[in-house]
């Protein structure tokens, strides 16, 4: 099944996101700290203005980025439901929880100082980065790496029902 892409040009789906199920186009953040509305925006097959629009506080995308609740709030309006474990907790064996991470939030570190997002793609097994080439933005890249760029500290997984208190 393909998902329809309603952006004509190439270039701008490469920035802004909306994929097909069959090509996975990487999703470049546009603001500062937006490295979870472009993931959030891969996950659900949407452009990054789109997943924008599903944050309560978009404006965080500017400068403070957004916790897991945040994220995890925003899939479930999106349509995807998911649940954060921290990668101390043993590996989840709920009800309803798939196998494999969607998303990933790794630690702060020198290479990311605030921490950075990342989401898993299943058709290349590689991890999809919103701004692959960190620190420049003029514009930001993102891209697919085999490897985690930092120490995960969140795990993000896709559960089966919807939670009608995370909806509006």
């Amino acid at each position: 099944m393909q998902v329809k892409v309603r952006i004509e040009d190439r270039d701008r789906t490469q920035a802004h996101g909306a994929r097909t199920l069959a090509t996975p186009v990487p999703v470049a953040q546009v603001h500062p700290m937006g490295c979870a509305v472009a993931c959030v925006a891969f996950v659900l097959h949407q452009t990054y203005e789109e997943a924008l629009e599903l944050f309560d506080f978009s404006r965080r995308a500017w400068s403070e980025g957004f916790l897991c609740a945040d994220v995890t709030t925003a899939l479930a309006r999106g349509g995807k439901p998911h649940t954060v474990r921290t990668i101390l907790d043993p590996q989840p064996r709920e009800e309803g929880i798939t196998a494999a991470p969607s998303l990933v939030f790794i630690s702060p570190s020198p290479q990311h100082p605030s921490g950075h997002f990342l989401a898993w793609c299943s058709e290349n097994k590689k991890w999809m980065d919103p701004w692959i080439n960190f620190p420049r933005m003029d514009p930001a890249v993102a891209g697919f790496r085999a490897n985690l760029p930092g120490d995960p500290q969140y795990w993000f997984y896709a559960v089966k029902a919807l939670k009608p208190s995370l909806l509006r």
